[in-house]
């Protein structure tokens, strides 16, 4: 009758043992927060530039942040905006007005999972133009890689967006970029006149010669002029929402229209 007694009284020891390991747990943590509150407080935005917020390579003349790069090349691509609810796609871009994805770079954390559903990434692309201050320009390169950089931390294929604002900007908009990786470039807007095409098509054959793309992701109406479309493999994709939209305006502008004989007769 001894052995059932002394398994009763090495029960509770067992359970305080237990108890005791989980007390020194909680005031280890406690350690920690306390360690961790006697840190110097930084204020809110203390690092809006987002500067210190990520560890990666950077190249030596403005610091911009240097991508791995991916080789994939998606069979499709759909707009930052129609992800919303989408649980897998094959390729992202942002080929849309900058501030349907400022967001992203405010909070990008926040989109990780959003994100993460597509097999490739392209972009962001924050835009850059001819009359722009070449800083302003700079600034919206350098965020561009910053966030394609974050994503590479986080496992993400990551395809760059690449777009130059004539060749003052080609010391810059070509820069954490690797040689020999898929990248992406929207033609929209870029036939709107003469100087369009040739600032177009002069900053393409350069990006070209520089990287030697992979593969090159071209995002707009039509294709090419054959003296660029040779120069590098090129995968194309049409402006399915921005035809939508295009086709909404055309018939509202025709019932419009129509009200309008109506009122006249």
């Amino acid at each position: 009758m001894s052995t059932p007694a002394r398994k009763t009284d090495q029960a509770p020891s067992r359970r305080a043992s237990a108890t005791e390991l989980q007390l020194v747990d909680v005031l280890r943590g406690r350690d920690a927060a306390a360690e961790t509150s006697r840190e110097p407080a930084r204020p809110g935005g203390y690092d809006a530039l987002k500067v210190e917020a990520l560890d990666c390579a950077r190249e030596p003349l403005w610091g911009i942040p240097q991508l791995t790069g991916t080789r994939a090349v998606p069979r499709e691509l759909s707009c930052w905006t129609e992800t919303v609810r989408a649980r897998a796609i094959d390729g992202v871009h942002f080929f849309t007005e900058d501030y349907r994805f400022e967001r992203v770079w405010n909070t990008p954390v926040r989109y990780r999972a959003r994100l993460s559903a597509a097999r490739v990434l392209c972009g962001p692309d924050f835009s850059v133009y001819r009359d722009w201050p070449r800083a302003a320009n700079l600034w919206n390169v350098y965020r561009a890689r910053w966030l394609c950089a974050l994503w590479e931390s986080w496992g993400l294929p990551v395809a760059p967006a690449l777009s130059w604002a004539g060749p003052d900007s080609w010391s810059f908009c070509f820069l954490g970029v690797p040689s020999h990786v898929t990248v992406a470039v929207s033609t929209v807007g870029a036939s709107d006149d003469e100087t369009s095409r040739r600032w177009f098509a002069d900053g393409y054959a350069e990006m070209v010669r520089r990287l030697e793309p992979h593969c090159v992701l071209v995002y707009g109406k039509g294709t090419l002029p054959a003296a660029l479309e040779e120069l590098a493999a090129v995968r194309y994709f049409g402006t399915p929402r921005i035809d939508a939209m295009h086709a909404r305006g055309l018939a509202a502008g025709a019932e419009r229209a129509g009200q309008l004989r109506m009122e006249g007769t």
